[in-house]
């Protein structure tokens, strides 16, 4: 749960939101409580988006979460106007599906 704050921005915005149960409160103990119900378990298989940079993976800008809860369903929340979405479920469904993955 340590990227729950980078994800605010995206959990609280409408259009990202809006195919989803509905926005999160931007609240910090909130977004914890939803991304729990959604991000643990041992059926779960979820990934934090990045933004490459020059530094540790940890210090990348995080632009977004996919990966399933629900398998086979998959889904993904992006920060409105990341174009990377169709390669990173590409990546998650290699990675569910034949347990392959590339970066």
């Amino acid at each position: 749960m340590t990227d729950a704050a980078a994800l605010i921005p995206i959990v609280t915005d409408e259009t990202t939101m809006k195919y989803t149960s509905g926005l999160v409160a931007n609240d910090l103990e909130v977004v914890k409580r939803w991304l729990s119900a959604r991000a643990l378990g041992s059926d779960v298989l979820n990934f934090v988006v990045t933004l490459k940079d020059d530094g540790p993976p940890e210090e990348g800008q995080v632009v977004g979460i996919m990966g399933s809860y629900h398998f086979p369903e998959i889904g993904y929340l992006m920060n409105p106007g990341m174009l990377c979405a169709t390669r990173c479920c590409s990546v998650v469904c290699l990675r569910v599906l034949f347990g392959l993955v590339w970066l």
